[in-house]
């Protein structure tokens, strides 16, 4: 019964996407009937609408993240949102912090059925952890390929980062000159394409594990400042079934790139992310309502030195 539901809805949803198709089209032919017959436009204006009810339903998200290296040490951290075969919790994810440093860093996260989800990562200075520079870091906004399961790195130079297939696969890369067409690359602490700058937070207590220390993070904010800190410290803590935390959300079929621009050949270096699973349908074993947050989780990955 549930899929029907669901399936009647997203017919209605399918049409109103089309109507608007239409009405913005008049719209647009109205204010600029120079460009061309109006009913060339009308085929792609109603095939964008109906390819979201042919789209397969997706019945969960499961977040990854991969490190890749260039030759000349820059290093390309991606982050996916998968879509999975099997009904799960997580219907969304939203990222809070990330991490990067050559010294290694500290991570943790705990879900529990009566509290709330607690996700930190980020750089311990009494451990001797420093991150990455944040001047020497780049961000994609925000994009969905046309194939979220194929991934391609050549590390030739400073390396070309490749998700999807085909000709309209997407690109990305620290040099735009070794891959035309490619996603931008927007400062960290600029706004990228999405709405979110990044920012730096120092002095974040530990929502888990046994640390008693404070942690340095990046975090994510909407509105950009002249500084590089962050106004408020990212989420650390949240409330199971409590409204999504702020940073970056990704839905299936959706990545962002992170780019570390120096020559990291020939150092140990490690990444996380913080995240924070989001349920849409209302479907999830915590009993949550639709639209709010199901758990927390971190992901690391380490490549190791060049050297000998």
């Amino acid at each position: 019964m549930s899929f029907f539901v669901s399936l009647r809805y997203r017919q209605i949803a399918t049409v109103v996407a089309v109507v608007i198709a239409l009405i913005d089209l008049k719209f647009a032919a109205a204010q600029a009937p120079s460009r061309g017959p109006r009913a060339s436009l009308l085929p792609a204006a109603i095939s964008k609408a109906v390819r979201a009810l042919a789209r397969p339903r997706v019945h969960g998200v499961a977040l990854e993240q991969n490190l890749f290296r260039s030759l000349d040490g820059t290093v390309y951290q991606l982050i996916r949102a998968l879509p999975q075969a099997v009904p799960g919790d997580a219907d969304a994810y939203v990222v809070t912090q990330v991490a990067a440093g050559v010294n290694g860093l500290e991570t943790c996260s705990s879900t529990t059925r009566g509290g709330g989800g607690s996700a930190t990562v980020g750089a311990d200075v009494s451990k001797g952890q420093v991150l990455h520079p944040q001047e020497a870091i780049g961000r994609t906004a925000i994009f969905a390929p046309n194939d979220i399961s194929t991934v391609a790195f050549d590390d030739d130079g400073s390396g070309r980062l490749s998700v999807g297939t085909g000709a309209s696969l997407t690109r990305v890369c620290k040099d735009p000159a070794n891959c035309p067409n490619a996603e931008p690359l927007a400062p960290f602490t600029q706004e990228a394409g999405d709405g979110l700058s990044g920012c730096l937070s120092n002095g974040v207590v530990t929502g888990c594990g046994p640390q008693s220390g404070f942690l340095t993070v990046f975090g994510f904010r909407s509105s950009p400042d002249v500084s590089d800190l962050c106004s408020t410290d990212p989420a650390v803590n949240v409330a199971l079934c409590a409204a999504p935390p702020a940073g970056l959300r990704l839905e299936a079929g959706e990545a962002v790139v992170v780019v570390f621009q120096s020559d990291l050949r020939f150092h140990d270096f490690s990444s996380a992310v913080a995240t924070f699973a989001i349920n849409e349908d209302g479907n999830n074993s915590a009993s949550c309502p639709a639209g709010t947050t199901v758990g927390a989780s971190t992901l690391s990955n380490a490549i190791p030195s060049r050297l000998p």
